[in-house]
């Protein structure tokens, strides 16, 4: 039987099992995570929780979108830097 090299070493290759203690890193960050079993009704309150907060996203966009209409409106609405006030008599 051969020796594992060290690039399998390095690769996770030829080490055997893992233990439970040892936690697991996301490689694209770096984060250390844990694996833990699926619970379902953990599952589910983190759907609830991700469709509140696209319904929240989606509200949002809805407020933001009203906002920026009527600041639309009162720049619409404003008198030009040129133009008198109406309150001035024209010359």
């Amino acid at each position: 039987m051969r020796r594992p090299s060290d690039a399998d070493r390095a690769s996770g290759l030829g080490q055997g099992p893992r233990q439970s203690s040892q936690l697991e890193t996301v490689a694209s960050t770096g984060v250390p995570v844990r694996l833990v079993r699926q619970d379902p009704e953990r599952v589910r309150r983190l759907q609830d929780l991700i469709v509140a907060c696209e319904s929240l996203r989606v509200e949002w966009e809805h407020v933001f979108e009203r906002l920026m209409a009527t600041l639309e409106d009162e720049i619409r609405g404003a008198p030009s830097p040129e133009d008198p006030r109406p309150d001035e008599p024209r010359a």
